[in-house]
């Protein structure tokens, strides 16, 4: 207990000051837990429209379906690309990546009597960093 009035009066300040602090803290953490993902709001709009564009067009259900399908995979790609990272390597690290990556493939390429045996390991190198890798729906 304050035994007299600075004392009181610091005791008053220090829980205003935590009452504060701990609005803040609380504030900023649901401020971010509120924040929408906006590519998933976009994607959910589009879906929407979509669906009302199909409706209104009276296309069939399985090519509604195909549609559909064809969106979201489509976002599922470019989600998985945004994250994927390999964008901001350097040159390098980005080699030591798709050395892991289609390490099997090359190898199978580059044993004897394949199209790249004895190719010079610098060219294998940048070969491999084009590599692109291709999604295909399914049934393609």
């Amino acid at each position: 207990f304050p035994n007299n009035w600075i004392e009181l009066l610091f005791c008053l300040f220090v829980m205003i000051l935590q009452v504060w602090l701990s609005g803040l803290i609380l504030g900023t953490l649901f401020h971010y837990l509120g924040q929408k993902d906006l590519v998933s709001e976009k994607h959910k709009e589009l879906l929407e429209d979509l669906t009302s564009f199909c409706e209104s067009k009276m296309l069939p259900p399985e090519l509604r379906e195909r549609i559909i399908r064809h969106v979201e995979f489509q976002h599922r790609k470019r989600v998985e690309n945004k994250s994927a990272g390999s964008l901001t390597l350097p040159r390098s690290l980005a080699i030591k990546v798709a050395n892991v990556k289609y390490k099997e493939i090359m190898d199978m390429c580059t044993d004897r009597n394949q199209f790249l045996f004895g190719c010079n390991p610098q060219f294998i190198s940048a070969l491999m960093l084009n590599f692109k890798v291709h999604y295909l729906m399914l049934g393609e």
